[in-house]
């Protein structure tokens, strides 16, 4: 425990300390959250910070709460959803407006909140995943420089993640290595369309799908694997 304990504190470089938190999360050991949350409260490295509130959530003790929330905005994108998915296993509701935020930001961690509400979302997550798809955009080609922000192969995750979520199957086109047809594009532009229907109507969303809240939801614990 003092060797842990003396890596948190650890002043030369990073990595001591965000393998300190990992490993006290990892323990199982309650006596560190104190030490944890401390983490949270005085560190400025957004790795040591991202590991600390990742190692909370392996005790979802509620205590946590009030230093996870300071670091909700940060600018470190894997850093929010640390804590948004942390904050869910310390028995905190999750708000829908900060998962789409993510989900429709052109960092590549919008994969991951797409996940974490396919995999946790309950009843809204097929609505969550489908208000996220890029209606405007149904191209077909992929832009293999950046295809994370690219909205064929954005659209076409979210389908895929809205189908395992309880919502209907789509093929929905990604044309990598040459330029996409008209057809092409046309039959995404139709996918999208009977999307924006159905969700402007408020039709069917499948089994997991079928009921929208008032904008947050319970959503049960969740262990990341990225």
């Amino acid at each position: 425990m003092a060797l842990y304990r003396e890596a948190l504190r650890e002043s030369r470089g990073n990595s001591r300390r965000s393998d300190a938190a990992q490993l006290m999360g990892q323990s199982g050991n309650k006596d560190f959250l104190p030490d944890l949350i401390g983490a949270l409260d005085v560190e400025d490295d957004k790795f040591v910070l991202t590991s600390a509130a990742t190692a909370l959530g392996k005790f979802g003790d509620r205590k946590a709460i009030p230093s996870l929330k300071k670091h909700r905005d940060h600018s470190y994108s894997r850093l929010r959803l640390a804590v948004e998915q942390t904050l869910v296993q310390c028995g905190e509701t999750i708000d829908v407006q900060r998962i789409q935020t993510m989900i429709r930001s052109t960092d590549s961690t919008w994969h991951f909140a797409a996940h974490f509400v396919t995999e946790h979302g309950g009843e809204a997550a097929a609505r969550i995943l489908a208000e996220c798809l890029d209606f405007d955009h149904p191209e077909a080609g992929v832009d293999q420089s950046n295809a994370h922000a690219n909205p064929a192969y954005r659209n076409a995750t979210l389908l895929m993640y809205l189908a395992q979520a309880g919502g209907p199957r789509h093929d929905y086109l990604q044309i990598r290595n040459r330029p996409a047809t008209a057809a092409e594009t046309e039959a995404n532009r139709k996918i999208l369309r009977e999307r924006r229907e159905r969700a402007e109507g408020d039709g069917p969303w499948g089994q997991r799908g079928s009921h929208w809240g008032s904008g947050v939801f319970p959503m049960s614990p969740w262990s990341p694997d990225f």
